[in-house]
């Protein structure tokens, strides 16, 4: 054998393997997700409307506490859109490591390579949803985004966001049943405090100040202010977002690194 074929491979080649081991691992999961037929992919669209249509419902009941200006489906699309970042990446991450373990005997799949394929394909699966209501917002309703940047930027950091907390209930999911049970307790505290039912301009300025140190309160602020601009009085703070970002992904890569050690693939 030739001491080219010996030779290890450069860091932009294994980079290169990796990406292709990710593309074929999402394929894996969209045929797992949705079925060959890709019928599934249309109930995905159903939790979304059902969201909007609570949101739509609380408006109706307490037509007094929210801002009559804006068009409620809009205002509903663009404050669900975290959340469901958050559940669907966080749901599917769970479980993610069990469910592949016979790929891990390949020397190119890594415990990382699984989790990422899945949080991935859900980040696909929300940016359809993302297209589909700001077709609809524009179509129907005439509301174009105010800052297009803006708001690209915080659907990134809303992903990055979930992407962290995903890697590390990823990787406690391999190590312990309880991790089902924590991504739902997980999801419930966010789907309450996330501030998707509410304005940070409602809320007295001592609540507001306390509300913000949740990074996805800032997210959902910011999200609006990108999309009704200065129609809506946002209070948020996303240096402080990207700080979590960094944080949680880093502890997300280091524990999903020290749970390889525990992993047994017998």
């Amino acid at each position: 054998m030739s001491a080219g074929l010996l030779a290890p491979a450069s860091l932009p080649e294994l980079f290169r393997i990796q990406l292709r081991v990710i593309g074929a691992l999402i394929l894996r999961e969209l045929m797992t997700r949705f079925g060959r037929q890709g019928i599934g992919f249309l109930a995905v669209f159903v939790e979304p409307i059902l969201w909007i249509a609570a949101i739509v419902t609380l408006r109706y009941f307490f037509r007094g506490s929210f801002r009559t200006d804006l068009p409620i489906f809009v205002f509903a699309f663009v404050s669900v859109l975290p959340f469901l970042m958050f559940r669907y990446i966080l749901m599917r991450s769970v479980g993610a490591i069990a469910a592949n373990q016979s790929l891990l005997y390949h020397r190119r799949v890594t415990l990382l390579d699984v989790i990422l394929a899945r949080n991935i394909l859900e980040l696909a699966v929300v940016m359809a949803i993302v297209l589909a209501g700001t077709a609809v917002a524009v179509a129907y309703f005439g509301e174009w985004p105010e800052n297009m940047f803006q708001l690209c930027v915080v659907l990134a950091m809303s992903a990055l966001l979930a992407n962290g907390t995903g890697l590390l209930l990823g990787a406690f999911s391999a190590v312990s049943r309880a991790a089902a049970a924590a991504s739902r307790l997980l999801v419930l505290g966010i789907m309450i405090t996330s501030g998707k039912f509410w304005l940070m301009q409602d809320m007295p300025p001592d609540f507001r100040d306390a509300l913000l140190w949740h990074p996805l309160v800032s997210v959902n602020e910011a999200l609006r202010d990108a999309y009704f601009g200065p129609r809506l009085r946002s209070y948020f703070d996303l240096p402080y977002v990207a700080a979590w970002v960094l944080g949680l992904n880093l502890l997300g890569l280091l524990a999903v690194r020290a749970v390889r050690r525990h992993l047994r693939l017998g």
